[in-house]
């Protein structure tokens, strides 16, 4: 049985009907989304801190790597569930569209070529899609797991590295497509 089809057949199953059944389903893809970060990361030579274009004499932890991949898990979690049980269907163009830019930007960023922070877009991006008017119906899910990284990213760009103005830029940008996405996906 394919993953898509186990997730068809276990969305109309035993969590038809139960919220509570959703938000575990999410916690469960956010945890396994972080698993497989944690097990690439921690495989992988430690990257060098960049604040704004330059690489500084430290190196990035693993668990601020793996920091945002909760809530990241849980946001994709939920297009997929979505998209097994043909729900939300005009949200799923334009969830994907914020997906995948965050991960581009994130990916230009880890490449060097830009000074934003992929973290701060991540975050940002995702808590804004949840809370943004009327609210996501899982942004008690998303905001529970977006806010233990909000926390890490914010004191280690703040306090640890001293990267206030491309933390802010980041921020503001990664809220900004956030917050676009959704009232796109919500109208």
């Amino acid at each position: 049985m394919s993953s898509m089809a186990f997730l068809r057949w276990f969305s109309r199953g035993p969590c038809a009907a139960v919220p509570a059944a959703r938000a575990w389903l999410l916690v469960v893809f956010s945890a396994v989304v972080t698993a497989v970060a944690w097990a690439v990361f921690s495989r992988l030579p430690a990257m060098p801190v960049r604040v704004g274009m330059s690489a500084v004499d430290a190196a990035v932890p693993l668990g601020y790597q793996v920091s945002v991949f909760p809530a990241f898990g849980a946001f994709v979690g939920a297009l997929a569930l979505d998209v097994a049980r043909s729900e939300a269907r005009r949200t799923w163009l334009p969830r994907l569209v914020l997906v995948g830019t965050l991960c581009a930007l994130a990916a230009a960023r880890v490449a060097g070529a830009l000074p934003l922070s992929g973290h701060a877009l991540l975050v940002f991006g995702v808590l804004a899609y949840a809370i943004t008017a009327p609210a996501d119906r899982d942004a008690h899910v998303l905001v529970a797991l977006a806010a233990p990284a909000l926390l890490v990213v914010a004191w280690c760009k703040l306090v640890v590295w001293g990267d206030p103005g491309w933390f802010a830029a980041s921020a503001v940008l990664g809220a900004a497509a956030g917050a676009v996405v959704a009232r796109i996906a919500r109208s």
